[in-house]
This record gives C-alpha cells, structure tokens and sequence, in this order.
C-alpha cells in the first residue's frame, strides 16, 4: 500500500500503523521558472538572448509612447482653452503624468480626501476652494513645493491653474481682482 502512494506521499510505521507524510515543500517557483518549466534548452537560450530583451524594449518604448501622448495632450488642451472667452466650455487638460483631473479623489495634507470639480469656465476657476487648489497645483505641477505663505495663497495657486490650463494669467488675475 505504501508503494501505491510513494510518488505522492512518504509512509512511515509507528506503532506498527502505517502513517503517510504530505511529501517535502519545494520551495515557490517564480513566475520564470514556471513558465519555462519543461523547455527545451534552445527556447531557454532564445527566451533569454532575443524575446526578454525584444520585451524590455517594448516596455521602454510603450512607456516613452505613453509621456508623448500625455505631453501631446496638455498641450492640446492648454492652446485649445486658449482661444476660448470666460465663458468656455474650457478643455480638460490632463496633468503632467497624463492623469485626467476632472472628478479626482485627492489628499489633502491635514484635510482628508477631496474630489476635484470640473474647471469649464473662468468661474469654475474662481470659485475653487483652498483644498481644491492644492489637489490641481500639486497635479500640474508635481516637482514645485505648493505655494502657502501669504494672503493670497489661493488668488496665487488660481492664477497658476489658469496658466496651467492655457488661460492667460494677467487677465484671469484681473477678472479675478474684478477690475
């Protein structure tokens, strides 16, 4: 009986009963290994000298296709929202990371999460809040410490988000000023 289940399991005697072991662990294979398990030398040699490097490849440039097209596509925005009045409807300019703002769940340091409203017209812009300003200053511009000192910290981080969605910032400044 024991032979019946030796490639299964280990079988031992104590006490004159016969008692079956589960068989040794292996130890987890990777996700390589499993998938070359079983080939031939040559597809190993091949996977390893031509198609990994072909896949790396692929990787880097999918990933430079994926910048271009997020850099393609603020700058479409930003020359489109340029030509429009106050009025809009204003284009919805991704951040610098491709990311779409509009309706995002950011954190705010302090404050808790908040969505981001859509930003269609000039009033649209003015009406953002403190939080809301920081969750578009920190998607456009990722690599600047937010702007919080000072009184103007808001009028400030608006007129950076015009600028960033291709408003002229003088005049946003102005209209924001109600002159």
């Amino acid at each position: 009986m024991a032979a019946m289940f030796s490639d299964l399991m280990q079988a031992t005697h104590h006490n004159g009963r016969l008692i079956l072991l589960p068989p040794p662990q292996q130890p987890p294979a990777t996700q390589d290994s499993l998938e070359l398990a079983g080939a031939p030398a040559w597809f190993k040699a091949w996977n390893d000298q031509q198609f990994q490097p072909f896949v790396a490849r692929v990787r880097g440039d999918l990933t430079a296709l994926t910048r271009d097209v997020a850099t393609l596509l603020v700058q479409d925005g930003k020359d489109r929202n340029s030509k429009l009045g106050d009025d809009g409807p204003f284009y919805e300019v991704a951040f610098s990371d491709g990311r779409r703002p509009w309706g995002a769940i950011v954190a705010v340091p302090g404050q808790g999460n908040f969505m981001l409203p859509t930003l269609t017209n000039t009033a649209d812009l003015q009406a953002l809040t403190l939080a809301e300003s920081y969750g578009y200053y920190k998607g456009y511009f990722p690599h600047q410490p937010v702007l919080y000192a000072g009184p103007t910290t808001l009028t400030d981080r608006i007129v950076a988000i015009a600028a960033a969605i291709g408003r002229c910032p003088r005049r946003f400044v102005s209209l924001s000023l109600g002159t």
